[in-house]
């Protein structure tokens, strides 16, 4: 058996809750083509503002330095029809790009900016978002610590009956999950490894979120490799793969 590599991994977090994992490679493109087409034909600055948004938004993670560039036109137009919240929505799409782009102090600075607002509003949802990608930075520059910190914080946030059966607030805690998975996978800490993972898919399977889940059974396949379980292992892969093969997930193609 090869040896297992568990790479620096995480999920980074969106707000308007992780749309980017629910929409498929072709609908995701079909969306963003129809978006800049609406943007082209529009002068009014507050639907302007909705669309970059949205833009920013969908192209994070396929295209960071577009998103970054959507982002800093809806802060542009944030600024100039006065509107706070669309402004710290805005900075929130541009940290996650500057997080995508390896850009992690802008990131990070960007994020603990946002904290003093979100606590302001009460907007746990938000706040847990912004923790969650703050853990995430600091996973991905060596230190677990601070990372699981923040992760932990994050989940704290989430412990609210209301938000219990919010299919948003049920990926963010899935997506946390996993993300707490891949640093305890990372440390050899197998069972702790495989008690998060499990937990993220339950959840992703209660709300049908075919990416995630995906992710997550590949996950659990390179664990339980690892560990020269390959039965096991195999199992695993090959759930990852029939699901991936199922949403046409190309990139997950390539991963499994």
């Amino acid at each position: 058996m090869g040896k297992i590599s568990f790479l620096k991994k995480v999920t980074f977090i969106f707000l308007a809750c992780l749309f980017l994992f629910k929409v498929a490679v072709s609908g995701q493109s079909d969306a963003t083509d129809s978006l800049k087409k609406a943007l082209l034909r529009t002068d009014n600055p507050q639907e302007r503002l909705k669309l970059t948004l949205q833009l920013s938004e969908q192209n994070v993670n396929s295209n960071p330095q577009l998103a970054f560039q959507y982002g800093q036109e809806s802060l542009r137009l944030a600024k100039n029809t006065k509107s706070d919240s669309l402004e710290h929505r805005a900075n929130f799409y541009i940290a996650t790009a500057y997080m995508q782009l390896g850009n992690y102090p802008s990131a990070l600075q960007l994020f603990q900016n946002l904290i003093k607002y979100a606590e302001k509003k009460i907007n746990p949802t938000m706040l847990s978002a912004i923790y969650g990608n703050i853990g995430s930075i600091y996973y991905l520059q060596q230190n677990d610590k601070n990372s699981l910190q923040y992760y932990s914080k994050a989940l704290k946030l989430l412990n609210n009956p209301k938000l219990e059966t919010d299919e948003k607030t049920i990926l963010l805690r899935a997506t946390l999950l996993n993300n707490i998975g891949n640093i305890h996978a990372a440390a050899k800490e197998y069972e702790k490894a495989a008690a998060f993972y499990l937990e993220s898919l339950e959840l992703d399977r209660k709300i049908k979120n075919d990416i995630h889940t995906s992710q997550v059974l590949n996950d659990l396949g390179k664990l339980f490799r690892a560990q020269g379980k390959n039965d096991s292992a195999l199992k695993y892969y090959q759930e990852a793969l029939l699901l991936r093969k199922k949403i046409n997930n190309q990139v997950g193609l390539v991963r499994s």
